[in-house]
């Protein structure tokens, strides 16, 4: 029988909002900073290789796994920190809007308009 690993997306949101409890940013940062962080660990070859060789339980028991994660949540503000500043410090958005605009910027402002005036309708 597996273990369970994963709760409802409800579930998680709960988690995330208690572990920011009291921090004073918003759900949307929240939630990017958790995907950055998850991205990130993702992408880091320890925690790969311990991830294959250990079950669920005895991965979340590892002795390294604190030390990796701090790391990486350094890591990934340091990233998020130069872009942002990046991005503040170009005289000229365009490009910016450029890449906003071919992200599907207007779609996706559509799409929230729609879906909150259903939600309020």
């Amino acid at each position: 029988m597996r273990e369970k690993t994963k709760g409802t997306f409800g579930e998680l949101v709960e988690h995330i909002n208690r572990l920011f409890e009291g921090v004073g940013i918003s759900d949307e940062d929240q939630i990017n900073v958790i995907s950055s962080v998850m991205r990130h660990a993702e992408n880091n070859e320890q925690l790969q290789r311990e991830a294959i060789a250990n079950g669920p339980v005895d991965f979340a028991a590892s002795p390294t796994l604190p030390e990796a994660i701090e790391e990486i949540v350094y890591v990934a503000g340091e990233g998020h920190q130069k872009a942002i500043n990046a991005l503040l410090e170009m005289a000229d958005n365009g490009g910016l809007i450029d890449v906003l605009l071919r992200g599907g910027l207007q779609q996706r402002l559509r799409d929230r308009a729609q879906q909150e005036a259903a939600e309020v309708g």
